[in-house]
């Protein structure tokens, strides 16, 4: 639900997609209007105390060196079909014997043993939560957060078991930072699997091209190497955000 920050006049100085974060009121994609970095800081340091904020690095910085703490600082990429071509080959790449690429029909329980051997501790999106992660996974895949999920999601299995998954969302929005948008995409980190994030990545575009869609998009953690996995699939950088929570 799109919402306003006013200042004490009544003037509109921001607008915000209003979510909940870390069980916190959560202001996503904050936007100033015709109001400086430290004003704006100072209003929500004001009025939205124990908020959870995203918004450009310029303003999360400010609000960091006032006493904010960075919950996450993110890239965000896109792969605009309208200007860049998806490989037919892509949609059926070659496997190792015993895998197969499927269409993303697994339960949560399927898919979530892989997800969290993908995230170790050590790893720049690891969550000590492991049931408040899980259940942020089951609202994901219920649409309840990028939107429903799309068709040209997927899922690679070793056997009987999910080894690599994919979730492409259909974010409200337009691109290049909503439309279809990838909410999940990792691997088992054994080396048996290695690749297998590329391998899913151009496979989700190429099924995007195929129903016509405009461009897929996703947003990555600073410091996270799956980066370079993403620019080489041909995922142009287009803007990067900070999250910040503002003390009580």
């Amino acid at each position: 639900m799109r919402e306003e920050l006013l200042d004490g006049t009544g003037r509109v100085v921001a607008h915000y997609d209003r979510r909940t974060r870390l069980d916190l009121p959560y202001a996503a994609e904050l936007e100033a209007v015709n109001i400086s970095a430290e004003d704006l800081v100072r209003l929500l340091f004001t009025e939205r105390k124990g908020w959870v904020f995203s918004a450009a690095p310029e303003i999360c910085l400010l609000a960091k060196a006032n006493g904010g703490t960075v919950v996450r600082h993110a890239h965000a990429y896109s792969f605009d079909l309208r200007e860049q071509q998806a490989d037919p080959d892509w949609l059926n790449p070659p496997l190792a014997d015993g895998l197969r690429a499927d269409e993303f029909t697994a339960t949560l329980e399927e898919i979530f043993p892989a997800y969290q051997r993908a995230f170790p501790p050590g790893h720049v999106d690891h969550v000590l939560d492991a049931e408040g992660e899980r259940a942020n996974f089951a609202q994901l895949l219920a649409g309840e957060v990028l939107g429903p999920v799309l068709p040209c999601s997927g899922l690679i299995r070793d056997g009987d078991e999910v080894v690599a998954v994919v979730v492409v969302n259909n974010r409200a929005g337009d691109p290049p930072l909503a439309g279809p948008w990838i909410g999940q995409v990792y691997r088992d980190p054994a080396p048996r699997y290695r690749g297998l994030g590329m391998v899913l990545l151009r496979r989700a575009v190429a099924l995007a091209a195929q129903a016509g869609l405009p461009a897929v998009g996703l947003a990555v953690t600073d410091g996270n190497p799956a980066r370079w996995v993403y620019e080489k699939a041909g995922f142009r950088h287009v803007e990067e955000s900070m999250t910040v929570l503002i003390p009580d």
